[in-house]
């Protein structure tokens, strides 16, 4: 089943400029470090969110870290009530998702919020 969702969040992955390849999403999710949501019909696959657990000083979130596939930005709502009963049952504080602008139409069906961009310059 992995090259099927790999394909799907591969694109996402290609936007870390090398932090992260799909093979790495893979074994951290072997690991158990990642989590992966698959959003499907009955016969195909339609989008797969990674997420993992991001603990700051203050603060524990559930992190979505990849997505990819079909409209995900329109299908999440058919995952979100299962990513925060499992962000509650793993004591965190909320969702967050770095992302592109699309991500801010989904929180805002949430009542969440843009909390700050991130800008970027790669050394090579």
């Amino acid at each position: 089943m992995w090259p099927e969702l790999e394909s799907q969040v591969e694109l996402s992955v290609q936007t870390s400029n090398g932090r992260s390849t799909t093979q790495t999403v893979y074994e951290n999710a072997v690991k158990g470090d990642d989590q992966v949501w698959v959003l499907s019909t009955h016969d195909r696959v339609l989008a797969t969110i990674v997420t993992s657990i991001s603990q700051y000083p203050e603060k524990r979130l559930l992190h979505i870290s990849w997505a990819g596939g079909r409209d995900v930005l329109d299908n999440v709502d058919t995952i979100w009530f299962s990513l925060v009963e499992f962000a509650i049952e793993n004591y965190c504080d909320g969702i967050e998702v770095p992302g592109r602008k699309g991500w801010e139409r989904v929180f805002e069906r949430f009542n969440g919020k843009l909390a700050y961009q991130v800008y970027e310059v790669m050394f090579d």
